[in-house]
């Protein structure tokens, strides 16, 4: 069996995370799988290469010149013959959707990474073209639709009016905890002019609006007037939001309790996270957070907001605290009550660790795509010889 990957860009996103630790786990499994970005940035191009994973890089001029990309894709197609073109992200799903008319005895299968719709109504013309782009082309043209949580499959439903949407969960290469030794913590730690005696909270989310930064800022602001407790907060990661997240940040006198930083390679993420107390992601909408899923097989005591598929990735007070989005008050009671608790941070990591392995596991989650596509070539099949 051979994969065509389709996706936007390789940048430091969650769909883009995923793609490097399911595609070489699908590799082991004796599908080839290749990868076609349109445009950039490729930041994971080499993280998928260097795993033996071929990557092509389409350089779109603009993302929507769909002409382009889908004579690139079709030359790619009739060079590489897959068996099945597997589409993430709008712009990305919208041509392998298109590719069909060309290609029509290709199997197409379309992965829904967010509750595009309702974080992003049809509020002006060209957004209802996109919508209505998007529902034509994925009832006709998808031989498969599949989301990453029943959150987001439900979206889609409500929105677009599709009912057959199958459910596959985001998955991460699920790893032992580092085990940092105390000086190893205290080294880490350092790197961000963080003291052992000091509460460090990890956001490892891109800077930008639908990850909430400005209301953990907000909670830490919270804390630190209320004298409490000697709190940091190191956020890693990149986007259009980092200078006015700074600018918060020094106009609210925490300049030298949060560090916004550039994001990190996952072993350097991984090691801060495992030197923090704790980890935050004040979300305003999720599809499935790899990078919660990631903290948790960690084993690291996290606060997520309830929203989206954030319900389905843990259970409330059993391998995470819930608060409500946008809410800096509540977020500022589930730190402090984290901070209070040492006993309540190691059940909710251990809890964590034991769902992001039998739930979240890459080979497990692995195993059930190596399923969706066999089944899916076989329904091709079928009708092909009926």
């Amino acid at each position: 069996m051979k994969i065509l990957v389709v996706i936007e860009t390789l940048g430091q996103g969650g769909a883009e995370q995923m793609l490097v630790s399911l595609l070489p786990a699908l590799k082991r499994r004796g599908i080839g799988c290749q990868v076609v970005a349109l445009w950039q940035p490729y930041d994971l191009a080499l993280p998928l290469s260097d795993q033996g994973i071929d990557v092509c890089k389409v350089g779109m001029s603009h993302r929507w010149m769909l002409p382009e990309a889908i004579f690139k894709l079709f030359a790619i197609c009739l060079r590489e013959r897959p068996d099945v073109i597997w589409g993430h992200l709008y712009i990305a799903t919208l041509c392998t959707r298109l590719l069909k008319l060309m290609l029509p005895r290709t199997v197409v299968v379309s992965s829904l990474h967010s509750l595009a719709y309702s974080n992003y109504p049809a509020s002006t013309r060209w957004k209802r073209i996109r919508r209505k782009l998007d529902m034509i082309t994925g009832g006709v043209l998808s031989d498969r639709i599949v989301a990453v949580s029943q959150a987001v499959a439900d979206d889609y439903t409500k929105h677009l009016g599709w009912e057959d949407i199958n459910v596959i969960h985001n998955a991460v290469s699920v790893c032992q905890p580092l085990d940092l030794t105390p000086s190893e913590k205290l080294e880490e730690r350092a790197r961000f002019d963080v003291k052992f005696e000091d509460f460090l909270i990890v956001l490892p989310a891109r800077h930008v609006e639908i990850k909430g930064h400005r209301y953990l800022i907000e909670a830490v602001k919270i804390l630190t007037d209320s004298d409490e407790m000697s709190i940091r907060l190191i956020a890693p990661g990149n986007g259009s939001l980092r200078m006015g997240l700074q600018s918060t940040v020094d106009c609210l006198g925490l300049g030298d309790r949060i560090h916004l930083v550039d994001a990190l390679p996952q072993q350097a993420l991984f090691r801060l996270i495992q030197a923090a107390d704790i980890v935050a992601m004040p979300s305003l909408s999720e599809g499935l957070c790899v990078a919660a899923v990631e903290a948790m097989a960690l084993g690291k005591p996290i606060v997520l907001t309830a929203v989206g598929g954030n319900v389905e990735l843990v259970e409330h007070d059993t391998s995470a605290l819930l608060v409500p989005a946008k809410n800096p008050t509540a977020l500022a009671e589930a730190i402090r009550k984290l901070q209070r608790y040492p006993e309540l941070r190691v059940r909710l990591g251990r809890n964590a660790s034991k769902r992001a392995r039998d739930l979240f596991d890459i080979e497990h989650i692995a195993d059930r795509w190596v399923a969706e596509f066999a089944e899916i070539l076989d329904c091709k099949k079928n009708k092909i010889h009926s």
